[in-house]
């Protein structure tokens, strides 16, 4: 054969052989509105777009001959099943898939990231071992989780659950309940229609309104949360501890930073170990609250008609009469008792708003403690 008919052969069989191979990596599917995609891939980051019309078309980017073997995409009624396990990766592969703007998704991978591009109606379920999890807003409920990314949301309408063991979370919003985690990183939600559960061993929790109870704990940053209607639990290991307001019983703890929980309508159990404690309750009958410090000062903000009992407590560490003289216990309100106990190195103050009622105990060591009046100003 001469050199010329080889060529000639050669480009006749590369041009039967591409469209083959391009059919190979591509495949449309007709569906209906409603139905599932379930992809699972050992490599590779998945792109999903949603549009309008009722088919899911998928290409795969970056995989050879011999890989295109390990490709598989078919269809059981209205689901499209998509598997890609090769022997090897060569670390490019990607995934780009439309679907119908109502559908249902299952998307794992082991080795890439995960983003769903447009508006989408329907259960989420996804998981990477290796990647970034990004997703736009979604109606319906979602679960996503990631062993070495962020996971980013958009608005979600349904209940929510995002996890990741290695890097920041952000929810803009979502009307369910949400459970988010991080072992190393920032978590940053919006406002939350029902429950929240959020945490992370290394980074901060800052949260816009909640419409149920709230659980927020960090072992290494601040916690911020806007109005909870209902129970809250704040937690840090070296941060502040802030809430707007909170109905219900708020619990709050950090060993290095302050408190400042403003608005609570019911009880609190509030501690530091080393800053100050602001906050403004309005007692609601159903228990007794504490706030403590083991360095800084209490204000306390109570409304004029609150009907409690105020016990406060100064110790004093350190010298008495150079430490004792420091610091004192001052209020809008009129003692019934105030004490200045040199023998037991403590100054003491009662308070019985209104005829006495809930019980409020404030201790803090060396720093002062101040009770106002809601509303008046500072002193």
């Amino acid at each position: 054969m001469s050199k010329r008919a080889w060529c000639s052969s050669v480009v006749l069989m590369l041009i039967f052989i591409s469209p083959v191979l391009a059919a190979d990596r591509s495949k449309t599917f007709e569906v209906g509105a409603g139905g599932s995609l379930v992809l699972n891939t050992s490599v590779g980051d998945v792109t999903l777009n949603t549009w309008g019309q009722n088919q899911v078309s998928v290409e795969v980017f970056g995989i050879d001959e011999e890989e295109v073997a390990r490709l598989s995409m078919t269809q059981s009624g209205n689901v499209v099943h998509v598997d890609f396990r090769p022997e090897e990766s060569s670390g490019d592969v990607h995934f780009e898939i439309n679907i119908p703007s109502r559908f249902d998704v299952q998307l794992k991978t082991a080795g890439g990231d995960i983003r769903i591009v447009g508006t989408l109606t329907g259960t989420v379920t996804g998981s990477t071992a290796g990647g970034d999890i990004t997703v736009g807003d979604l109606n319906g409920k979602v679960s996503l989780k990631t062993s070495g990314g962020d996971v980013t949301a958009g608005a979600v309408q349904g209940d929510v659950e995002l996890k990741t063991a290695g890097g920041d979370i952000r929810l803009t919003s979502a009307d369910g309940d949400v459970i988010v985690g991080t072992s190393g990183g920032d978590v940053v939600v919006g406002d939350v229609g029902r429950s929240l559960k959020a945490t992370t061993a290394g980074g901060d929790v800052r949260v816009g309104d909640v419409g149920g109870e709230a659980s927020l704990t960090t072992a290494g940053g601040d916690v911020r949360v806007g109005q909870v209607s209902g129970s809250a639990t704040l937690t840090t290991a070296g941060g502040d501890v802030e809430c707007q307001s909170a109905t219900g019983h708020v619990k709050a703890r950090t060993a290095g930073g302050d408190l400042r929980l403003r608005g609570i309508s019911g009880t609190l159990d509030g501690s530091t170990a080393g800053g100050d404690v602001i906050a403004e309750l309005n007692p609601s009958g159903k228990g007794p609250s504490t706030l403590s410090t083991s360095g800084g000062s209490i204000t306390l903000n109570i409304p004029e008609g609150a009907r409690a009992r105020i016990e406060a407590t100064i110790k004093i560490q350190g010298r008495w009469r150079a430490e004792g003289s420091r610091y004192d216990v001052r209020s809008d309100f009129k003692a019934t008792e105030h004490v200045r106990d040199e023998q037991a190195e403590e100054i003491r103050a009662v308070f019985d708003l209104n005829g006495g009622g809930e019980i409020i105990r404030l201790d803090t060591v060396n720093g002062d403690i101040i009770i106002r009046r809601a509303g008046a100003s500072s002193r």
